[in-house]
């Protein structure tokens, strides 16, 4: 997961992705929806509806959670690239 969102931070950000989030050992061999193991129950209209939702940077590693769940982490990246482009410009 944490592969996922160094990933989706980095393309946000507009930089490469190390190497290292995308070693074989980073993806999952059985698809994770870790709103329905927080929930505890599982739900097939859900998982239509998450599959559709979820980061293809995570999605790609077989976690499945909503975009909205990572308000924070977007949050964050636009403010590193706002400073990364002010740095530059």
């Amino acid at each position: 997961m944490l592969a996922g969102i160094a990933e989706f931070v980095c393309n946000r950000v507009e930089v490469a992705v190390p190497d290292r989030a995308r070693r074989p050992e980073r993806f999952l061999d059985q698809s994770w929806f870790l709103i329905e193991d927080l929930a505890g129950r599982r739900s097939a209209a859900f998982r239509e509806f998450i599959v559709e939702a979820a980061p293809a940077e995570l999605a790609s590693r077989g976690v499945y959670i909503d975009a909205a769940s990572l308000e924070g982490v977007q949050i964050a990246a636009e403010r590193l690239r706002r400073t990364r482009v002010s740095r530059t410009g």
